[in-house]
């Protein structure tokens, strides 16, 4: 199976890449260009519709074809929105987000695999943690000594 991050990461920079000797937002005196409110760049004109994509529906706003495919892409139930694998059992996730360069109110709800949750479980604790040095400190003190823990029962087996 594809890797979904790499084919999302190849689609946002082609969404996001200015015109060729273009500026990074649409000139109000050239209609051949349109700006994206998702990528904030200026698209040929034809490549930009009035329309909307699936997270901030029933919105519209001035998306290009390559915004609307990224944010329409979704993978087949029992696969993990995140990395692609079986998500059995799925954990489901709900969010709502300021979405593009305009911020439009985006939701969004996806199936996650057991390791993409425990990483995201992570993540957010970590920019918690993160927000208090002393907090910090300890958390980082704690995984250094968990580290330490299985490195000494793999050296005793």
């Amino acid at each position: 199976m594809p890797d979904r991050r790499a084919f999302l990461e190849a689609a946002a920079l082609v969404a996001t890449t200015p015109l060729p000797g273009g500026n990074d937002t649409a000139a109000d005196d050239d209609p051949a260009t349109a700006e994206c409110d998702i990528c904030g760049a200026a698209k040929p004109a034809g490549m930009v519709d009035r329309t909307t994509v699936d997270p901030i529906a029933p919105l519209e706003a001035d998306i290009c074809a390559v915004c609307q495919f990224v944010q329409n892409h979704a993978l087949a139930d029992g696969v993990c929105d995140e990395c692609g694998d079986p998500a059995e059992p799925g954990f489901s996730i709900e969010l709502e987000y300021p979405l593009g360069e305009a911020n439009l109110p985006a939701f969004s709800a996806w199936e996650l695999c057991g390791d993409c949750v425990s990483w995201i479980a992570s993540d957010i604790a970590y920019r918690g943690v993160d927000a208090d040095p002393e907090a910090k400190e300890t958390y980082v003190d704690l995984i250094d000594a968990q580290h330490e823990r299985g490195a000494d029962q793999e050296g005793s087996e």
